[in-house]
């Protein structure tokens, strides 16, 4: 069983860095594999969360993997990182606001918000399985 895992981000003490790295203690100890990827990775992290240029030497290829993607926010390069994939893909959502009320105070975390639902649509038909993390976010 192979089961690597796709952030966006990967921060110390962040929820959804977290819950990846429950989730790939989980996997191990269930005798599979599991790595984690990021394009932006806190330095705290580093050696913990790679970089996901370095997805294709490190898992790429492997016959049965599986990519989990842990859905936050959008950004372009992961999706389309996804989007060319072969794996199978499954996304754990994890709520991305409306973006509405973040425009006026923020409107570049506003477009990524937008932008990551769009990414969400963009990935329906290439997904295998869809969760969330809670039942208010499903």
């Amino acid at each position: 069983m192979r089961i690597h895992q796709i952030l966006v981000a990967a921060a110390a003490g962040d929820a959804i860095t977290n819950a990846a790295l429950e989730t790939q203690e989980a996997l191990v100890a269930a005798g599979g594999t599991s790595h984690i990827f990021a394009r932006f990775i806190e330095p705290a992290m580093e050696g913990r969360v790679h970089p996901l240029s370095t997805f294709e030497a490190m898992a790429g290829g492997q016959v049965g993997t599986v990519i989990l993607y842990h859905a936050s926010i959008g950004q372009a390069e992961v999706t389309r990182f996804l989007l060319a994939r072969d794996e199978r893909l499954a996304i754990v959502y994890h709520n991305m606001s409306p973006a509405e009320p973040f425009a006026p105070y923020d409107p570049t975390f506003a477009a990524l918000l937008d932008e990551g639902r769009r990414e969400l649509r963009s990935l329906r038909d290439r997904t295998v399985l869809a969760l969330a993390d809670s039942a208010f976010n499903a």
